[in-house]
């Protein structure tokens, strides 16, 4: 499970999941693998998803990811947003009228819509460690189908105009210093930078931004495990109206304890 407070409120991110170790190894590369099936989730106060996803890492450092998930908006804070003419979005000034999508909160919203869509994607990610270096990175192709409204909406999830039907690509990665070095059950805190991008193919509008970032990780607390609090202060570098602005981030994530176990006596 992952809480993320940021412009829109609170996203959780939740899963369900059953996990199968694919093979026995000592060796730091390959001893975290395993294949994997969740019922995952995400829920903001304007939207919905909910869908499964397999997860497949045979090393330690890659993962694969695919999945679907339900879309729905329920018409809350002035959502479902349905700007027009939102081909070459990014080349557009802020003060162009056309494809209008100024952040939620920035600008008077028309009364909320609902719709549902849909959710398609395949990701791959990569970490590693040099040392005290930590460095994860990724990528996710995602296709998204939604029912209504017009031609065009506001994808609140990344903040950018996309197409009634079309194909996005976002992801990103950090470079982390191991401030604290974790050992046994003591916590671990990473500094660094990182970066986040959001590029829609059928608007060709693009998100990006940079800067630094903190995690402090513990391997347990209480019953929980991979327990990890991160902030983010990241600038935007690549947004029609928020380029040079800073956006702020605070993320709560933890695995709950494996419910088979708990049911299987001693």
């Amino acid at each position: 499970m992952a809480f993320t407070l940021q412009r829109l409120g609170v996203l959780a991110d939740l899963k369900l999941r059953a996990k199968h170790r694919l093979y026995a190894s000592d060796a730091e590369g390959l001893a975290d693998n395993f294949v994997s099936l969740a019922v995952s989730g995400q829920a903001a106060p304007v939207f919905g998803h909910v869908g499964a996803q397999v997860d497949f890492q045979p090393t330690s450092f890659l993962r694969l990811s695919g999945g679907y998930h339900f879309v729905g908006y329920f018409g809350a804070l002035g959502s479902l947003r349905a700007p027009t003419a939102c081909t070459h979005a990014s080349a557009r000034s802020a003060s162009d009228p056309a494809c209008d999508y100024h952040p939620m909160g920035l600008a008077d919203e028309p009364p909320g819509r609902a719709a549902t869509g849909h959710r398609l994607w395949l990701e791959a990610q990569l970490q590693g460690r040099v040392g005290p270096l930590v460095l994860v990175g990724g990528a996710r192709l995602e296709r998204w189908l939604m029912n209504d409204p017009g031609a065009f909406w506001v994808n609140e999830l990344y903040g950018v105009p996309q197409a009634r039907a079309d194909t996005t690509v976002t992801g990103g990665g950090a470079v982390l210093y191991a401030v604290l070095d974790a050992e046994g059950r003591r916590p671990e805190l990473l500094v660094g930078a990182a970066d986040e991008f959001a590029w829609s193919a059928g608007t060709e509008a693009l998100l990006n931004r940079v800067g630094p970032a903190a995690t402090l990780r513990a391997p347990t607390w209480g019953a929980m495990r991979d327990v990890s609090v991160q902030l983010a202060v990241l600038l935007y570098t690549h947004e029609r109206y928020l380029q040079g602005v800073p956006s702020v981030a605070l993320g709560f994530s933890a695995v709950t304890p494996d419910l088979v176990s708990l049911r299987t006596p001693r």
